[in-house]
């Protein structure tokens, strides 16, 4: 009886996921990833909520998803305080980042994410990044006094992959482009980022922008305005909790006012780059 129980618990033992293993060197986590052609997984860790962020690590779901990428923790008092704010646009706290070995910053969480959001952004990050690296690529190699499309493009890269800082950053050159058909769209997109980011008031000021360049609905339909209008107004009857002591909403908000006439006076894709440490 007692072999078998034993044997029991030796099967348990076996059929369990092996838990990940995290580095504490983000500058060698790069190199290695670099070398082996795979994404670094930062989380930056706030001694007050520190139980909660390692938890969520050991479900098997996260686990499952999280093999293959580098995995470091930072404690956030170690954290840079400008390069954080370039990758989150908030003062250092608890938060989430995902790199590529060149520094491309493909993702960012502030907060506590819950297991089932780690696996959310994990399975984002990998089905974006690929589209991600191109569209930078893309912008990088672009030459010329205007850049607006490659710079749209990264922004709906970024915005796909789960970078909403950086996408609202490029997103803001394009919307003050002297493109009218860029320059709309990519406030539509915002709009959309900040009804996805809970911020009512900012989605508002961006579908206004829409209608006072378009306001005969010649780029967007009249009935898709309405439909974003309904949805904001919706959004802004709702109590939301963006306190940052829960931190799982995206908080991200670009403080810059955009002015890029033509989406190259700033180069903000070089600030979504994190420089390596030596």
């Amino acid at each position: 009886m007692r072999s078998a129980h034993a044997l029991l618990l030796f099967c348990i033992a076996c059929a369990a996921p092996k838990p990940l293993v995290f580095g504490a060197d983000l500058a060698a986590a790069r190199e290695r990833a670099r070398a082996a052609q795979q994404l670094v997984v930062v989380q930056f860790e706030d001694p007050a909520v520190r139980t909660r962020q390692r938890d969520a690590w050991v479900d098997q779901r996260v686990i499952e998803v999280a093999r293959g990428f580098a995995l470091v923790r930072v404690p956030v008092e170690a954290a840079e305080p400008q390069q954080f704010q370039e990758m989150f646009d908030a003062p250092p706290g608890a938060a989430l980042g995902v790199l590529d070995g060149d520094g491309l910053v493909v993702a960012t969480r502030l907060g506590v994410p819950r297991p089932e959001t780690l696996v959310e952004v994990l399975q984002r990050v990998r089905s974006g990044y690929a589209a991600l690296h191109a569209a930078a690529a893309a912008r990088s190699a672009a030459r010329g006094t205007d850049v607006t499309e490659p710079v749209f493009r990264l922004a709906v890269a970024y915005r796909d992959a789960g970078n909403a800082v950086a996408a609202r950053r490029h997103l803001k050159l394009v919307a003050f482009s002297r493109h009218p058909r860029l320059a709309v769209t990519a406030c539509v997109e915002l709009v959309r980022l900040e009804v996805a980011s809970g911020n009512a008031a900012e989605a508002r000021n961006w579908l206004e922008q829409v209608q006072a360049a378009d306001p005969q609905g010649r780029i967007v339909p009249r009935q898709q305005v309405a439909a974003l209008q309904a949805t904001i107004a919706h959004l802004a009857a709702t109590p939301h909790d963006h306190a940052h002591g829960g931190h799982t909403h995206d908080h991200s908000h670009d403080g810059h006012d955009g002015h890029s006439h033509d989406g190259h006076s700033h180069d903000a894709h070089t600030r979504d780059r994190v420089p390596e440490r030596r």
